[in-house]
């Protein structure tokens, strides 16, 4: 299994059948007039499995660290995905990982969003995407 892709949005949808909605994808960009700045943000994580490795039930360990420009862990949470089927005979096995946060920034500057965890097989995978907090241009409240 390997981590393909992860996208920044500002929130997410998911219908009772799994489909989920992205909202403001890519938007790493977050305008704050005074500080402290609250957002919403959610990220969207994409596993495939082309060796087929994984069987439905097996699980996969995830950390979601946001990362201030000092360096500061401002935000933290965990948990676990559950591999599914396989929805079509011939597909390799993939797994959408959505995750949502509240993010209080107290600086401007980039910040990390960093996804990092264990495949079921102890593999590890890390990957990021960034939200650059900043005043808004000179002359805009």
């Amino acid at each position: 299994m390997r981590l393909d892709w992860i996208i920044l949005a500002e929130g997410l949808g998911q219908d009772a059948k799994g489909s989920m909605t992205l909202i403001g994808i890519n938007q790493n960009v977050f305008i704050a007039p005074a500080l402290p700045a609250v957002t919403k943000r959610a990220i969207v994580a994409h596993f495939v499995d082309d060796e087929i490795s994984l069987k439905p039930g097996d699980r996969l360990n995830f950390r979601l660290k946001v990362i201030s420009p000092s360096g500061e862990v401002v935000n933290a949470q965990s948990g676990q995905a559950t591999v599914g089927g396989i929805p079509c005979e011939g597909l390799p096995l993939s797994l959408d990982l959505p995750i949502e946060m509240i993010l209080t920034c107290s600086e401007y500057g980039l910040h990390r969003l960093e996804l990092d965890g264990q495949y079921p097989d102890g593999e590890s995978f890390k990957q990021n995407v960034v939200l650059f907090v900043q005043e808004p241009p000179s002359g805009e409240a």
